[in-house]
């Protein structure tokens, strides 16, 4: 029901997760402010006129055949009229955009509040996660740069990032909210169109606490029916390097098998093996004479590894992939070079429906809450 765009275009603007405009509409509209809508206060000459295009409209309307028409009549007191409306508003004979734009509005009205269970117990904050391209560093137009080959390929992301382009990111600021249940209770087919909108809108987070992320995400969507899987458009991931070993694969294909039908946009962040966590812009290594593990996308013979071939590439539905790496002996050269791989390797098949786009990306430090 719900259609993703082609793009992320930060529909959800001045970033705001909890209801839109809550200062508006906190407001209360004050009679003055409606004054001039009232017939008294119309010139005379035009009240014919007003009447007659308000009822044609409501004539033309063939779902408002049974609401009255008299309702708007400008010649009866508002008492009387008053007396002949009190019945229920006719909503499910509105238009179904109408509809659904109404219904958006009572969802972004109730955001999901976070339990406290135990006062003592630390409980991970959900707020905007801004990131930002990861762009090249001057030295990285060399030919290699830390044993990785940055030779600029036919990739969209590093054709983009080397011109400087603005390149389009997923949303940070997507609500994280919910559908009261007396309104999914009001009728079946109220149920039925409001049912799939918390699960197409909201961006769900999964974040490295006590235990990888991709643990959480999995008992999470484990315990959903295969149709709110199916509708789940936006995630944001957090798991560690080990999880897409060989040891691991399984989980980790059993989550993209959950989101294979329906994700569009995946936020993924790869902690690499003795890299620990924290901000990956300012993290340094402090195992003297280790390096930063991250699997890469091809094994020694060219193949791809499981955790893609079985894991990210069995998602249909997925067009838009960020990776962060937080891999502190990393430069920018080989994090793009990495990206450029992988991005490489999901649309190799020439019979995909369409591309995937997996963006290099990292923390934006300036625009966190």
């Amino acid at each position: 029901m719900f259609e993703e765009d082609p793009f992320d275009d930060d529909y959800f603007c001045d970033g705001n997760v909890v209801p839109w405009c809550q200062n508006d509409t906190n407001q209360q509209v004050t009679m003055s402010m409606t004054d001039a809508f009232k017939p008294k206060h119309l010139d005379p000459k035009d009240l014919f006129d007003v009447k007659t295009v308000l009822q044609a409209d409501v004539l033309l309307c063939d779902g408002w055949s049974d609401y009255e028409t008299d309702a708007i009549s400008l010649d009866e007191p508002v008492e009387s009229q008053k007396q002949k409306n009190n019945g229920m508003f006719p909503i499910l004979h509105l238009p179904l955009e109408i509809r659904l734009e109404i219904y958006g509005w009572v969802y972004r009205e109730h955001p999901v509040k976070q339990t406290q269970l135990m006062p003592s117990y630390p409980v991970p904050r959900y707020d905007s996660y801004f990131l930002k391209v990861v762009r090249p560093e001057p030295a990285a137009n060399e030919e290699y740069c830390g044993g990785v080959d940055v030779e600029p390929k036919e990739h969209i992301i590093s054709t983009e990032v080397s011109r400087g382009a603005v390149v389009p990111l997923l949303s940070p600021h997507r609500p994280f909210a919910g559908v009261p249940s007396a309104l999914l209770r009001a009728n079946k087919q109220i149920y039925h169109e409001i049912r799939e909108l918390p699960l197409a809108t909201n961006e769900f987070v999964f974040v490295n606490w006590f235990t990888s992320g991709l643990w959480a995400a999995r008992s999470f969507i484990k315990g959903l029916r295969p149709w709110q899987r199916d509708a789940m458009r936006y995630a944001r991931l957090e798991l560690l390097a080990r999880d897409l070993s060989a040891s691991y694969a399984v989980e980790w294909q059993e989550l993209c098998a959950f989101w294979a039908r329906g994700l569009y946009g995946l936020r993924l962040k790869i902690l690499g093996s003795n890299s620990g966590g924290g901000d990956s812009s300012k993290q340094r290594s402090t195992i003297p004479g280790k390096v930063t593990v991250v699997p890469e996308a091809r094994d020694g013979d060219g193949e791809l590894q499981p955790w893609v071939q079985d894991g990210l590439r069995s998602m249909s539905k997925l067009r838009r992939l960020e990776v962060e790496l937080v891999a502190p002996d990393w430069d920018n050269a080989r994090k793009i070079a990495w990206c450029a791989g992988l991005e490489e390797a999901l649309n190799e098949n020439p019979e995909a429906a369409a591309r995937i786009r997996v963006m290099c990306v990292e923390r934006d430090a300036t625009k966190q809450a």
